[in-house]
């Protein structure tokens, strides 16, 4: 399910290409980290597919062109930070919720801030 689908679709866009260029060369252990999001007229797209993931997190499936892309871009330098498909959300806005909960605060929400536990690296 899209986390997308009942935002405005209009958003600028981040070709997706360019997050897949951010993998770091040498695959290491990375710990849960935090990122901060901020919906902007014309640029609401968080940009990613994902499925729910036992009754706490959310598997993030897919990586599509959105704020989560641009923030992979801003923070190339800093591959602990970087968002990957197979990670998890597991908190909104510092709620540990039911992953349905978390959607809906996704989708609601302007201002995100998204805790990000790894998964397994490859």
């Amino acid at each position: 399910k899209s986390i997308d689908e009942a935002a405005p679709v209009e958003c600028q866009v981040v070709p997706a290409a360019a997050a897949e260029q951010l993998e770091p060369e040498v695959s290491v252990f990375r710990d849960p980290f935090t990122i901060n999001l901020q919906k902007k007229p014309g640029f609401t797209k968080v940009g990613l597919d994902v499925t729910h993931h036992g009754g706490f997190a959310l598997k993030i499936k897919k990586m599509k062109d959105g704020l989560v892309t641009q923030w992979n871009i801003d923070h190339q330098d800093q591959p602990e930070l970087i968002v990957k498909e197979g990670d998890f959300i597991t908190k909104v806005n510092g709620t540990e919720s039911a992953p349905k909960t978390l959607v809906e605060m996704m989708v609601q929400e302007d201002n995100l801030e998204l805790v990000i536990t790894p998964g397994a690296v490859a």
